[in-house]
């Protein structure tokens, strides 16, 4: 599968981007700059940067922790640290919600060991957890992710999860074209499985059959997945009750010349961070 993609950026400028989001065709991305002492407390400087009207549009803004997710909402930011510790059986704070003026409305937590993260059009967090957000790493603190699935709302307050998939990891999850949610992870059985949760309900679960699938980045369209594993794509599909890996997919510039680098995907549609500093967004399909 070749998915054709059309340059946004052509600086060639080398950027340390730590998370990103495709949504509606804007791809949105979190820059690390350098160190920036602000009241006292080191803090990391980002550049949270997008392409509108063919310009760059970059957000400087000093934050607490490192992010490795971004979700744009309305007004504002949704920046999640995948780790976090605790201080006296508190939780550290991991999540913040910023303005489109880079101040920090909201603080708060959704535990540790995230490898995956979305916002519904209910306006909940649903993350996803790895096994030492599941289990924990220190017996004197519960884990907020002790279920492989936690729900919040935007105002940081954790939902009361009715779901008992019985997981012991998971690797990515994705919102379906019908607001439900795919989670890709492994329960109680050792086996790797696709989950289908639709108003809070476990309406499906089927095995996959490739062993060594383990997406870091999920998205559905249409009976079919894409699933990105560092710079390694592939396509997914839904066949007698199973998923099945079907064929690697590739990414290439106007003139078919081959693209490699950081991907993000989204719903239909693919941002690329090219090893020569080029950025690329591009539509996938059957």
């Amino acid at each position: 599968m070749e998915i054709r993609c059309k340059k946004i950026i052509d600086d060639h400028v080398q950027r340390k981007v730590v998370a990103a989001e495709m949504k509606n065709e804007v791809l949105v991305w979190v820059e690390a700059v350098h160190e920036h002492d602000a009241k006292n407390e080191l803090q990391q400087l980002y550049k949270i940067q997008h392409v509108e009207k063919g310009q760059l549009v970059s957000l400087e803004c000093a934050l607490p922790i490192s992010p490795d997710f971004i979700v744009s909402l309305d007004s504002s930011f949704l920046l999640v640290q995948s780790r976090c510790g605790h201080n006296h059986r508190v939780m550290e704070h991991n999540a913040l919600i910023i303005n489109r003026k880079g101040e920090t409305v909201k603080t708060f937590s959704v535990g540790d060991g995230i490898t995956g993260l979305v916002v519904n059009c209910q306006g909940l967090i649903w993350c996803t957890y790895a096994d030492e957000g599941i289990f924990g790493v220190d017996d004197s603190v519960i884990p907020i992710g002790r279920e492989g699935v936690a729900v919040f709302t935007l105002e940081g307050v954790q939902v009361v999860n009715p779901l008992d998939l019985q997981l012991i990891d998971t690797y990515s999850l994705t919102l379906g074209v019908e607001e439900e949610i795919f989670i890709f992870g492994e329960d109680t059985s050792c086996r790797k499985k696709l989950f289908q949760i639709r108003d809070e309900r476990l309406i499906a679960s089927c095995p996959v059959t490739c062993k060594d699938v383990e997406p870091e980045q999920l998205s559905y369209q249409e009976g079919f997945f894409i699933g990105a594993e560092g710079a390694q794509l592939y396509r997914l599909e839904l066949k007698k009750g199973a998923l099945h890996v079907q064929d690697s997919v590739t990414c290439v510039d106007e003139e078919g010349s081959l693209l490699t680098g950081l991907t993000v995907i989204g719903t239909n549609e693919i941002g690329l961070f090219n090893d020569d500093g080029r950025i690329f967004i591009g539509e996938w399909g059957r």
